[in-house]
């Protein structure tokens, strides 16, 4: 599954472009020069941002850019890296077996031990692509959680399966998630549309404007914590308690039976969301100054 939708990595991404400064950011920005799409993504560059901005932006959704089985860069995605499923038993059930592969942890190591590593240019600049996407994966609680009951006996994906009735439709609980900014910032224009570019910037800066107002980096006690693995239980805790509701939300594994939300989940679970990606921001400028020797 993807994380955040294309608008809430690159809030993420953003947050951490100006906690950074431009001095220290331009010194990432280098980096990302070196990237083998680099001339790719530059075809697509609109006017409005600056070169710096864009990159930060694009390395953030590069990751899942690259899961288009067309896209030239297809041959370095990985499906499993985006994730890790810790269990969240109900009903007395056994937990399946773990999946096999490389999860969130392993892959956050991996490339933050490449960006000091003897590796070329190019393969730096890949590696940092997945440092800024993970940070925004590990933000979002349902990339660190499968719910297991008598209806998903063995898990439900991070909700992926788990269906939801909205005011507006029926969703998955982890589309849900992933998608709080989407509609508000969506480009209008066809939706044939290179990825990056169905972010409407003007918009997108609106709600980093919003985020980092209300949640500024001061406010965040958690800052503290720099162990990955503490982040995964932070995001245990957040889909345990407020996406499932300490096992109370109801949901069906059969789209058609779609169960609804309570009527205050959407704009509490929204206000975590923002909360997530104001941290997010904070902590990915962290790794950067720290990985990247700012």
């Amino acid at each position: 599954a993807l994380a955040w939708h294309a608008a809430g990595h690159q809030a993420t991404a953003w947050i951490a472009y100006l906690t950074l400064g431009k001095e220290k950011a331009h010194k990432v920005a280098d980096v990302l020069r070196k990237h083998p799409d680099y001339a790719l993504w530059m075809k697509d560059k609109s006017s409005d941002l600056e070169e710096d901005l864009y990159l930060f932006l694009h390395a953030a959704t590069w990751p899942d850019d690259i899961r288009d089985k067309d896209h030239p860069s297809h041959k370095l995605a990985h499906s499993s890296w985006h994730y890790i499923n810790r269990f969240f038993t109900l009903d007395g059930k056994t937990p399946p077996t773990p999946e096999k592969g490389k999860h969130i942890q392993e892959a956050f190591e991996l490339n933050s031990k490449a960006l000091s590593g003897s590796g070329s240019d190019a393969d730096k600049a890949v590696a940092l692509c997945w440092v800024f996407h993970l940070m925004g994966d590990i933000h979002q609680p349902l990339h660190t959680t499968a719910l297991v009951s008598t209806n998903f006996p063995e898990g439900d994906r991070g909700g992926n399966l788990f269906w939801v009735q909205r005011k507006k439709g029926t969703t998955n609980l982890h589309n849900l998630w992933d998608g709080f900014w989407d509609k508000e910032t969506a480009v209008k224009r066809a939706s044939d549309a290179p990825p990056t570019e169905r972010v409407d910037h003007l918009k997108l800066q609106k709600i980093v404007d919003g985020v980092k107002a209300q949640y500024p980096a001061s406010g965040f006690k958690e800052l503290g914590v720099t162990d990955f693995n503490a982040w995964i239980d932070e995001g245990y805790a957040f889909a345990t308690h407020n996406a499932y509701l300490d096992g109370k939300l109801q949901g069906n594994s059969d789209k058609t039976m779609a169960v609804a939300l309570p009527d205050t989940y959407e704009a509490d679970s929204r206000k975590l969301g923002e909360r997530q990606l104001a941290l997010g921001g904070y902590r990915l400028a962290g790794q950067l100054t720290s990985l990247l020797k700012l």
